[in-house]
């Protein structure tokens, strides 16, 4: 039990062994064969080692707040970690936190096969107070590509009730589709996922709200990362042109949007609008194209070593995860107001489908082409730029689009 009163529970919720299908647990068991409830499930093999992983790894936290009894009916929300699809865990940093929990709601967040632990998490969810009526499921970085892919899913619809999206994803060497940054990504295969999600196709006829976040700088860690020299223009370049192509990366490099400053002999640096590129790219614009498509039809640690990611102002991928956790170190104040606000939204949103609450800004849902961006945390205004309808997604295809995937 933790001192706000929320009390944590490590469950095993399916089995599976190498190569062969999983199969759901039928008794309440520990995570790994422990006899110590209050050790952390281990995270499922990855591609490197480490004694905290484990093959037998279809675990979840489960986190109630206090009170709870299996007559209140509290709002639940089943997190989906991030990591490419290859590496992560449910006990990432900033995810072990009862900070949700105490606000009057069900919390878990799991290890793999998102499907399975939605079904498992409702037959739970009852026994701790948790209305199975009202699951919302988030997640972050590929994670919210797990969200994504549930929701053109048939099969799973009736398992939950709206989602979260913070952010939106075959080997490179094995298909072009995929790359370095998207290593493994969810496609239509007509059966189990069986519509794109995007402008290709209608959506199906769903009714679910969806709460879609981003931060200003998704792609700080990649570039800066990446790249801890200048990047001159030749190669700034190149690198659009690999990424992209020649037609794709002729287009971005001829528009308006990444305009190149005069640059000082011996002063290249290109960085800033390769971030730009791939913030709009791959989440920023990525985001709102799926907002605009959704509502025509119904409507973090790894930063700590980019020196980029910790200049003022700068808010890079997974940033976001301990502000929606209530996570942060030794917050300030202004970090302490934007953690209360943010939960307050996820409270009102899991609740009742609207991330309004008494005492903030209004936030106005999507409606056709406008997204109705809202500055979380700031005041000034967010610029279309390069989002706009007729640049990616039309002038520039996103991948999807390109591979027919």
């Amino acid at each position: 039990m933790f001192g706000s009163g929320a009390t944590r529970f490590a469950v095993k919720y399916a089995s599976a062994d190498r190569w062969e299908h999983s199969s759901v647990s039928t008794r309440w068991q520990l995570p790994d064969g422990s006899a110590d409830p209050a050790v952390q499930p281990k995270m499922c093999a990855q591609v490197f080692s480490s004694d905290d992983m484990t093959e037998d790894c279809l675990s979840m936290t489960l986190f109630v707040p206090p009170g709870a009894n299996p007559t209140k009916k509290l709002p639940i929300m089943m997190w989906i970690h991030g990591g490419s699809l290859i590496v992560g865990s449910s006990s990432a940093t900033g995810l072990t936190s009862p900070n949700l929990a105490y606000r009057n709601q069900l919390y878990c967040c799991g290890n793999s096969i998102p499907s399975m632990l939605s079904n498992s998490f409702q037959t739970i969810a009852p026994s701790f107070g948790g209305d199975k009526s009202k699951v919302t499921i988030a997640g972050q970085s590929s994670g919210a590509s797990l969200v994504r892919a549930l929701l053109a899913t048939p099969s799973a619809s009736f398992s939950f009730h709206d989602a979260t999206q913070d952010q939106f994803f075959a080997s490179a060497s094995v298909a072009p589709q995929a790359g370095s940054f998207v290593p493994i990504r969810m496609v239509n295969d007509g059966k189990l996922i069986n519509t794109p999600l995007d402008s290709t196709a209608k959506f199906p006829k769903v009714s679910k709200p969806v709460l879609i976040t981003t931060v200003n700088h998704e792609a700080g860690n990649a570039i800066y990362g990446g790249n801890t020299d200048p990047v001159t223009v030749s190669d700034y370049i190149g690198d659009n042109t690999d990424t992209f192509g020649p037609a794709r990366a002729n287009t971005i490099l001829s528009s308006d949007h990444y305009n190149l400053p005069s640059f000082s002999d011996g002063e290249e640096d290109t960085r800033p609008q390769l971030e730009a590129i791939g913030t709009d790219y791959i989440w920023r614009c990525a985001s709102w194209t799926f907002a605009r498509n959704w509502v025509r039809q119904w409507w973090y640690p790894s930063n700590a070593g980019v020196p980029f990611c910790q200049e003022n102002g700068v808010i890079c991928h997974e940033d976001d995860i301990q502000v929606v956790f209530g996570t942060i170190p030794n917050p300030d104040s202004t970090q302490s107001t934007l953690m209360t606000q943010m939960q307050q939204r996820y409270k009102a949103f899991l609740a009742s489908g609207n991330p309004n609450a008494n005492g903030l800004s209004s936030w106005a849902a999507t409606s056709g082409s406008s997204v109705n961006i809202l500055n979380i945390g700031g005041t000034a205004a967010i610029p279309v730029g390069a989002c706009d309808p007729s640049f990616w997604g039309s002038a520039v295809q996103y991948d999807y689009q390109v591979y027919n995937i």
